[in-house]
C-alpha cells in the first residue's frame, strides 16, 4: 500500500503523455502508486503506458472501454490504495518536488487538503489568450500560505478543478466523493462534496502544476455540443448533496445566485438551439429543487430573450469604427443613420491603456527602489479625506503614548484641513502618485477601505511591510463575496488587497464570523472593538471638551441637546426617502424629554451634494455633513435617527436613545441584502412619520437599555474598547525589525 495514490486518467493522448509520466515517476517523494486508468484510447496511448509500467513497477495500469473523464476518475480511485490521492491529466505535468512538498504541508498542519497554485501554458500561439485568461481566474484564488477553514460559498474560496488538491483517500470514500459520468464540469459537484466534509486545507503559494492549454482539448469544444447544459444538472445535484448533509437554509441563497450566475454565463455561449431544453431544465430546478427568487427571475428573463433579441434587429445603438474615428450607428427598421461620436478611437484607447501599463511599471520601480523607513506608518481615511474614523483613533493614541513614530495623512486639501490634524502628523496632499509614493516607504499601512485606485496604478506591498484593515462599517449589510456578481471591478481588486492585509479588526464576535466567511481575507481577525469606537469610554472632562468644540464649530447654543440624524445613500441616488419631518421631529422630542433639541443632519458623502435640495438648515436644524469626525458628532448627542447605517452600532455604546426611520424598507430591502433581521434590532423602527413620532412618544428607557444590552451580549459587542493591544501589537512588528 503506497502513501499517496496519483490517478491519471488517459484518452488518446499519445503527444503528452510521456512527459506527464515523467514528472511523476520522478517525484522527489517516493511512496507513490501511479494509477493510469486507459480509457478506450485508439492512438499509441496505451502502449506508451505499457512501456512505462514495464520499467516503473509502481505505475498500475487500468483498463476500460471510452466512457469519459468522469468514468476513468472514478475507476482510477476504486482501483487506488495510497491514504491520500492526486489526480493529474494526461496531458499535464507537475513539478518533481510537488507530492513531497503537499506531504509535508499535510503533515505538519494536520489539515484534510492540501491545495496548491497552478501555471498556464500554451501549447502554441493559437492558445497564448485562453491561456493568459485561465492563469488570472487561477490567481484570483491566491492568498498567503497558511490554513484555512472552507467559507460556505466554495467556488469563491478555490477553484472547483480536481487537479491542484492533494485529497485524505478516506473522507472520498465515506462521503462518496464522485465525479459524475457522462457530464463534463464533473469537478465542480467533487469539489463540492469534499469541501463540505473538509475541516481546514493548507494553501501553499506555489505553482506546482502545468496546465496545458491546447486547442482540441475537451475545454475547447464545450459550447458548441449539447454537453454545454450538464451544469444545470451540476448544480442540481450540488443542491441535493449539501441538503444531504448540511442546512441547506444557509446555502439557499449563494446557490440560488452561482445559479444566476452560471446561467448568464451559459447564455452567452451557448448556441440558440439549445436555448429551449435550457429553460426546461431551469424551471423544473426552481419548481423541484431551490424555489429561489433569484432563480425564477432568471428563468423569466431568458424565456423572453428572444422578444429582447427581436427588438434589437429592429432598433439598434452601437459605436463603429470609420476611418480613424469612430461613430455612433442607429438603426431604426432597416435605415441606418450614422452620428458623429467624440468617443476614443481604437488606437487611442490602446495609447491609453499603453500609458498605464507604463505608468504602472513606473511606480513598481519607484516602489522597489524606496526603501522602508521602519517607524514610519502611513494613514488613509477613505482616500484622502480629513481628520477621522478609526485611522484617527489610532493615531490619537500612538500621540498619547508619545511613541517614537513618523506618523503621515494622507488628505485631498492640506490647507482646508490641516487645522484638523495634531501638529505631530504630516500631512500629504492625496494624489494616486503621492500615495504610492507614501505607502512605499511605510512599515505600517493603516487603512479604512478597500484601495482600488493604488493597486491599479501600480502599487504593491513588500514582504517586510505590515498592513492594518480597520475597515469603516459594521457588518450590516451584505459585502465582498455575496455582491461579487453586481461588484466585480471592486470585487477584483478587493481580492488584490486581502493579499497583502495582515490584520482586520471587527467590533465583535458576531462580525467577526461573518467577515470570516464573506470578506476576502483568512488572516487574522480581531473582535475587540474599532479604535473609533474608544471616544465613547474618553472621562467626562475630555468628553465635555470635544462637544464643546462641536457646539462652537457648528454655532449651535450650549442651552440645546442634540439629535443626530444620519441616513445612508440609496443605489438609484433617490432621494425621496429622506423625508423626515424634522420640525415635528423636534416637536416630538421636547414633549417626551422635556428638552430644547437642535438636529444635526449629516448625509452620506454620495448624496451630499444635494444637501440644500433635501433640507432647509437654520438654528434648530444643522448641516454636520462635512464636519469631519463623525464620532464627535455621536459623543456630543443625546439622540440618533438613522435608517440602514452601521452608525447606529457604534451610537448604542454610548447607551443613548437610536430611532430608525426606513420609509422605504422594502425598497431598499430588495437593492441591498442584509446579514442581519432589523426585527432583531433593540432600536423601534417607523416607516412613516407618523410611527416615528408614536415611537418617541411611547419610549420607556429603561425596556430599552435591557433591549440593548442583550443584544449587545448576544453579538458580543466588547463593552470596553481599549486600542492598547493594537498599539503594543504595532510596536512588536516594528521591533521585530
Amino acid at each position: 500500500m503506497a502513501e499517496v495514490s496519483v490517478i491519471i486518467p488517459v484518452y488518446n493522448v499519445e503527444k503528452y503523455l510521456a512527459k506527464c509520466l515523467d514528472s511523476v515517476v520522478n517525484q522527489t517523494y517516493k511512496d507513490i502508486e501511479i494509477i493510469a486508468v486507459n480509457d478506450g484510447s485508439t492512438d499509441n496511448s496505451k502502449e506508451i503506458l505499457e512501456q512505462y509500467a514495464a520499467k516503473y513497477p509502481k505505475i498500475k495500469i487500468v483498463e476500460q472501454k471510452n466512457a469519459g473523464l468522469s468514468a476513468a476518475r472514478n475507476s482510477g480511485f476504486v482501483a487506488s490504495s495510497g491514504k491520500y490521492c492526486y489526480f493529474l491529466d494526461s496531458d499535464d505535468w507537475i513539478e518533481t518536488n510537488a507530492i513531497e512538498l503537499m506531504m509535508n504541508k499535510m503533515a505538519a498542519n494536520d489539515v484534510d487538503c492540501v491545495i496548491h497554485s497552478a501555471n498556464n501554458v500554451a501549447e502554441d500561439e493559437s492558445c497564448v489568450d485562453i491561456a493568459r485568461e485561465r492563469q488570472g481566474w487561477f490567481d484570483s484564488f491566491a492568498k498567503p500560505e497558511g490554513v484555512y477553514q472552507p467559507a460556505l460559498n466554495i467556488p469563491q474560496e478555490v477553484p472547483e478543478v480536481a487537479w491542484n488538491k492533494l485529497y485524505k483517500s478516506e473522507i472520498i470514500k465515506k462521503y462518496e466523493c464522485r465525479f459524475p459520468a457522462g457530464l463534463i464540469n464533473e469537478d465542480k459537484l467533487f469539489i463540492w462534496t469534499y469541501m463540505l466534509h473538509c475541516r481546514n486545507y493548507y494553501y501553499l503559494n506555489e505553482k506546482l502544476y502545468n496546465y496545458l492549454s491546447r486547442s482540441n482539448s475537451i475545454m475547447g469544444t464545450r459550447s458548441n455540443s449539447p454537453k454545454v447544459l450538464d451544469i444545470l444538472d451540476i448544480l442540481a445535484e450540488i443542491y441535493k448533496v449539501i441538503e444531504k448533509y448540511k442546512n441547506i437554509d444557509d446555502y439557499k441563497n449563494l446557490l440560488a445566485d452561482d445559479y444566476a450566475r452560471q446561467v448568464k454565463e451559459l447564455f452567452r455561449c451557448m448556441p440558440v438551439e439549445y436555448r429551449k431544453e435550457a429553460l426546461g431544465r431551469i424551471k423544473k430546478y426552481y419548481e423541484t429543487i431551490n424555489n429561489h427568487k433569484k432563480v425564477r427571475k432568471i428563468y423569466w428573463q431568458y424565456k423572453f430573450l428572444w422578444l429582447k433579441e427581436w427588438f434589437e434587429k429592429i432598433f439598434s445603438v452601437k459605436n463603429v469604427k470609420r476611418n480613424n474615428s469612430v461613430v455612433k450607428q442607429i438603426k431604426i427598421f432597416g435605415i441606418t443613420i450614422k452620428i458623429k461620436n467624440k468617443k476614443k478611437t481604437k488606437e487611442l484607447v490602446e495609447q491609453i491603456e499603453e500609458m498605464q501599463r507604463e505608468k504602472c511599471r513606473r511606480m513598481e520601480k519607484i516602489i522597489t527602489e524606496t526603501k522602508i523607513i521602519n517607524n514610519k506608518i502611513v494613514f488613509n481615511n477613505f482616500n484622502g479625506k480629513s481628520y477621522g474614523c478609526n485611522p484617527k483613533y489610532i493615531a490619537e493614541e500612538i500621540i498619547r503614548q508619545k511613541l517614537p513614530y513618523k506618523l503621515v495623512w494622507l488628505v485631498k486639501n492640506v490647507e482646508k484641513n490641516k487645522g484638523d490634524f495634531p501638529k505631530e502628523i504630516e500631512l500629504v496632499e492625496w494624489s494616486v502618485e503621492n500615495a504610492i509614493r507614501e505607502f512605499a516607504s511605510a512599515k505600517i499601512w493603516v487603512s479604512n477601505q478597500r484601495m482600488p485606485d493604488l493597486y491599479e496604478s501600480g502599487l504593491f506591498k513588500k514582504e517586510e511591510q505590515f498592513y492594518i484593515q480597520t475597515w469603516h462599517g459594521a457588518a450590516l449589510k451584505k459585502i465582498e463575496k455575496d455582491v461579487e456578481t453586481e461588484k466585480q471591478w471592486w470585487c477584483k481588486w478587493a481580492k488584490v488587497d486581502s493579499q497583502y492585509m495582515d490584520l482586520l479588526l471587527t467590533a465583535g464576535k458576531k462580525e467577526k464570523k461573518i467577515f470570516e466567511h464573506n470578506f476576502y481575507f483568512n488572516g487574522k481577525i480581531t473582535d475587540t472593538g474599532l479604535p473609533r469606537d474608544s471616544i465613547f469610554y474618553y472621562d467626562i472632562e475630555t468628553k465635555n471638551k470635544i462637544k464643546e468644540n462641536v457646539y462652537s464649530k457648528l454655532n449651535i447654543s450650549m442651552n440645546k441637546k442634540l439629535i443626530l440624524y444620519v441616513p445612508t445613500f440609496r443605489d438609484d441616488k433617490r432621494i425621496d426617502a429622506y423625508n423626515l419631518e424634522i420640525d415635528k421631529v423636534l416637536a416630538s422630542m421636547k414633549e417626551r424629554f422635556n428638552e430644547d433639541f437642535a438636529m444635526l443632519v449629516r448625509l452620506h458623502p454620495n448624496v451630499s451634494k444635494q444637501s440644500n435640495e433635501i433640507f432647509k438648515y437654520d438654528e434648530n436644524i444643522v448641516n454636520a455633513t462635512s464636519y469631519p469626525d463623525v464620532q464627535e458628532l455621536m459623543v456630543s448627542s443625546e439622540v440618533l435617527i438613522t435608517d440602514y447605517s452601521s452608525c447606529m452600532f457604534d451610537f448604542m455604546l454610548t447607551d443613548n436613545p437610536i430611532f430608525l426611520f426606513m420609509s422605504d424598507i422594502e425598497k431598499y430591502k430588495k437593492e441591498r441584502n442584509f446579514y442581519i433581521d432589523f426585527e432583531n434590532l433593540p432600536f423601534s423602527i417607523a416607516k412613516s412619520n407618523g410611527e416615528l413620532f408614536d415611537n418617541i412618544e411611547n419610549f420607556t428607557y429603561d425596556i430599552y437599555l435591557n433591549k440593548l444590552n442583550n443584544f449587545i451580549k448576544q453579538y458580543g459587542y466588547r463593552e470596553q474598547v481599549d486600542i492598547k493591544d493594537l498599539i503594543n501589537y504595532i510596536n512588536n512588528v516594528v521591533e521585530k525589525d
